[in-house]
């Protein structure tokens, strides 16, 4: 598409740029010069020490987040559930700008992750340097719900979420009810990482995410089995000791636990029982023990510790203490739940009574299990060869499916299973959707229907290979689905625009209907974007910006796919349309940059809307005279933009907006432009060395 020519563009000439230092500035405030340190690309120099500096902002309006905090985070040998740390901590300026030291704290060690946060957002974690302008999602409160692998809700469970590897610490944590229910608030749940962890006597850690969108129920967590470790920590005269870290290496996170003021612990979580444990004190000169104590088979446990070690020797990176059994104590047995084999060998389940176990419907990658309150035992080599099942005399259940999938529990004693005879487990019908589709003049419309995930809705357009099913008017799916659905419905002929209708698919089971009612198609889209003379935009794409939707650290934008418009979700009041032309800025003209601003359209009242793009210009030049080569880059809103030559920023809202340009060793223009409606705001300033 081609560059419209800049309208009232100033001739640039040598004999003019003293005027235009004046002039320019005549539509702005004076600018106010900084010596204070503003982003650079990572770790800067900044009074002899190394500082760090981001501009914080919010995703949706593109607005700095005052009162945002960045910490530096560093991770842990033994990491403890349900709490945070960081070496170092600040929280933004009026402007959204943080700024914190590197250096190591008192204990020498140096961040690996870097977080922000902010009340009312979520979070952002990322190795190393999360970048000059980090933006961040609204946030959202996470409903959750734990069950056992019975189904039954476990009341008092410790819930945490990380952001970083398993080494990094809970971001936000909460414990169950009686319901076994609770909530995780502020948090954003789409980052990245996201990993919930558990601590509760019978569970296992879980070390896993759950994914979930506004509208859907509490996220269902059946939690895995565990292990729990109880005992006591003494020094080598007997004494308790007070805060030692207990845990067991198994994964990142352990897990780890911290003993009482009596010394007594209490590990929850490991998935086998061990028969070693590790505890992590300070030693005599402040350098961290590690000890690794070998265990016998007396319960609760005492571990107790050897004297210190000479520094010298303690000191050595990775150096672990060994405490072995005594002669004669008999070692702990180590039997991970589950891992024995199915019947035993021996034993009176060997010689139990059986039960043939078959299934209906279920689908070739799901799975039978046999569960009890301890263990669970797959039982397809049973099931395909018809051989009997041995039945626990205790209560157990059959599983169908994956724990951390679609799943179906029937809970038996075994009596009610030699009661059947046969034991028929069923895997969940089909939930059918129903509905119809008319078009404009109310007629029933051809169609063609997909089933989308909300995730793969957000960038529709860009889902190649995706045929859907052809539909006359009355809609007919089935679907091995919960929670939220997306149903794009794309006109048969392809003159009407596409519709993405959001609804909810209930908790499976044998008979479950959804009718979505009538669908209407009509002529016009819901939205169309023009640009400042009116004309639909064709080169330019967009983005759907809704709060426990949008991805703050990758903003999916899709090409418009008509002239103006391009299907979204069904816009509601709270959702902003983040638009931005698909070519990179800025482009060339005639040897001048131009750079098209983003533009950000925030959704109220009821549609259809017509939205036209800002048309506020403002050019700026700027330089350092004693280092004509210095890079320079502006921030103004959520953007960052490189200086190369004199540049026309393009689609500014019109009104007043705060630049920021900086270059390293040199003072920081801080500027107030007030836009206007018509003609252009002119800048150029020189910035002083620092």
């Amino acid at each position: 598409m081609p560059i419209p020519p800049m309208r009232s563009l100033p001739p640039w000439c040598d004999a003019a740029l003293a005027a235009l230092a004046v002039a320019g500035l005549a539509a702005a405030q004076s600018p106010t010069f900084s010596t204070a340190l503003f982003p650079g690309d990572g770790v800067q120099r900044y009074e002899g020490a190394e500082w760090l500096c981001v501009r914080v902002v919010d995703v949706m309006t593109g607005a700095p987040l005052p009162g945002a905090e960045v910490a530096l985070v560093a991770e842990s040998g033994h990491p403890v559930r349900g709490e945070f740390s960081a070496l170092q901590r600040a929280t933004a300026d009026a402007d959204g700008f943080v700024r914190l030291p590197n250096g190591a704290p008192a204990d020498g060690r140096l961040h690996g992750w870097m977080l922000a946060r902010a009340p009312g957002h979520g979070q952002r974690m990322e190795m190393g340097y999360l970048g000059d302008v980090v933006a961040l999602a609204p946030a959202i409160d996470l409903p959750l719900e734990i069950v056992d692998r019975f189904e039954e809700p476990v009341a008092d469970c410790l819930i945490g979420m990380c952001c970083g590897c398993g080494h990094t610490p809970d971001i936000a944590w909460a414990r169950t009810d009686a319901k076994g229910q609770c909530t995780l608030r502020g948090v954003d749940d789409r980052q990245g990482i996201r990993d919930l962890y558990l601590e509760h006597p019978r569970l296992g850690l879980l070390y896993d995410d759950r994914q979930w969108f506004p509208g859907e129920p509490p996220v269902h967590v059946v939690a895995p089995y565990g292990n729990c470790s109880q005992g006591v920590v003494v020094d080598e005269n007997g004494k308790p000791v007070a805060g030692a870290f207990v845990g067991y290496l198994e994964v990142h996170r352990g897990p780890w636990t911290r003993t009482a003021a009596d010394g007594s612990f209490r590990l929850c979580g490991t998935d086998d029982v061990p028969t070693v444990l590790y505890v992590d004190v300070p030693g005599a000169d402040g350098a961290q023990r590690r000890i690794e104590v070998a265990l016998n088979d007396q319960v609760p446990l005492r571990l107790q510790l050897p004297p210190a070690p000479p520094p010298d020797v303690s000191r050595r990176p990775g150096w672990i203490e060994f405490v072995e059994l005594q002669e004669g104590e008999r070692p702990r047995r180590d039997v991970p739940p589950g891992s024995q084999p199915w019947p035993p060998e021996s034993g009176a389940v060997a010689n139990a009574p059986a039960v043939t176990v078959r299934t209906v419907d279920l689908p070739a990658d799901e799975h039978v299990t046999l569960v009890t309150a301890t263990a669970e035992h797959d039982l397809d080599d049973y099931v395909k060869s018809g051989a009997p099942v041995p039945l626990p005399d205790e209560p157990f259940a059959f599983v169908l499916g994956s724990a951390y999938g679609p799943h179906r529990t029937f809970r038996y004693t075994r009596q009610q299973a030699l009661a059947e005879g046969i034991v028929r487990l069923r895997w969940f019908r089909p939930t059918r959707i129903e509905g119809r589709v008319i078009g404009p003049d109310g007629a029933p419309r051809d169609v063609e229907l997909k089933l989308l995930t909300p995730a793969e809705a957000l960038t529709v357009p860009d889902l190649p290979g995706r045929d859907g099913a052809p539909c006359p008017g009355a809609i007919a799916l089935e679907t091995d689905r919960e929670g939220l659905a997306v149903l794009q419905v794309t006109d048969g002929i392809g003159t009407l625009p596409t519709r993405l209708l959001t609804f909810l698919l209930p908790p499976r089971g044998d008979d479950v209907v959804v009718d979505v009612g009538t669908v209407e198609l009509s002529e016009r889209p819901q939205f169309l974007l023009r640009d400042v003379d009116g004309e639909e935009l064709v080169d330019w794409q967009v983005a759907l910006l809704r709060r426990g939707f949008v991805d703050a650290e990758q903003v999916g934008h899709v090409r418009l796919r008509r002239a103006g418009h391009t299907p979204t979700l069904e816009l509601q009041p709270g959702d902003v349309l983040h638009v931005e032309p698909v070519e990179e800025q800025p482009q060339l003209e005639d040897g001048k940059a131009i750079y098209r601003v983003p533009a950000r359209f925030a959704i109220d009242g009821d549609g259809p809307w017509d939205f036209t793009l800002p048309a506020g210009e403002l050019w700026l030049r700027a330089r350092c005279d004693d280092a004509p080569t210095a890079a320079i880059v502006l921030f103004v809103d959520d953007l960052r933009i490189e200086l190369k030559e004199p540049l026309l920023l393009r689609g500014l809202t019109v009104g007043r907006h705060r630049l920021f340009v900086c270059a390293k060793g040199h003072q920081t223009a801080i500027v107030d432009v007030d836009v206007p409606a018509v003609g252009m705001a002119e800048l150029d300033l020189v910035l002083p060395p620092r």
